[in-house]
């Protein structure tokens, strides 16, 4: 029991970051701690992004919906609320005989002009919610994701955009690149090697006993080497 709780403990106290955001207390954008290391930087991306968007989805702020809806599939036309283009102010139809015939359409109208008063208010609040959860990431990341973002050569666009993906998928290549100079796509060589020093023995033997499994095992042991070198 004292185990437990002692676990527990060091559970609720790990890694307490100041950076104001309400219920994220554990979590941050950033390295982790510890010795430089892709695959932890890999891992704490994902573990903040998804303690992010239960927190966004749980928010009781107007428009929050459309925020959770595109930060889960990491799609910012998500959040936008969509506004109809407004129908013509007449229409052709044909009658009993086949001919074309002008109709008025101003009900139609009318319907489109009361439905586009509750449309903008709701885009205005998405908007509103967008611009703030768009401070709150920024908020989340460490002093040194910051200053990369705010030296990409598009930030000043991406900033103004306030679209909380946008700024996602550019803190998502920092922490995928953890500071190397190699191409992020060698980071599966890390998550691979990380599997073989953890010895998860029944992962490795499943790529094994499919003959393509088994030959990406084999690219992948003799290619890391070579890109560490580089």
């Amino acid at each position: 029991n004292n185990n437990n709780n002692n676990r527990n403990n060091n559970n609720h106290n790990r890694r307490r970051y100041t950076h104001g955001v309400e219920r994220m207390e554990q979590y941050q954008f950033g390295k982790p701690g510890g010795p430089e290391d892709s695959s932890k930087m890999i891992v704490a991306f994902h573990e903040t992004l998804a303690a992010w968007v239960k927190v966004v989805r749980s928010s009781k702020v107007t428009g929050t919906n459309q925020i959770a809806k595109g930060l889960e599939a990491m799609d910012g036309n998500l959040m936008r609320v969509v506004i109809p283009p407004m129908p013509p102010a007449t229409i052709t139809v044909q009658d009993a005989a086949g001919a074309d015939v002008v109709q008025d359409n101003t009900e139609a109208v009318e319907i489109w002009r009361a439905r586009l008063r509750s449309v903008t208010a709701a885009e205005e609040a998405v908007a509103e919610a967008r611009e703030t959860f768009f401070g709150d990431t920024l908020a989340l990341c460490s002093l040194d994701v910051e200053s990369q973002l705010k030296k990409l050569a598009n930030w000043i666009e991406i900033r103004d955009s306030t679209c909380p993906v946008r700024l996602l998928e550019e803190i998502k290549l920092i922490m995928y690149n953890a500071g190397r100079k190699f191409h992020p796509a060698t980071m599966i060589t890390d998550l691979v090697q990380r599997l073989y020093s953890m010895q998860q023995g029944n992962i490795i033997s499943r790529l094994r006993s499919t003959p393509s499994g088994g030959a990406f095992i084999e690219c992948i042991g003799s290619s890391i080497s070579r890109l560490r070198s580089t």
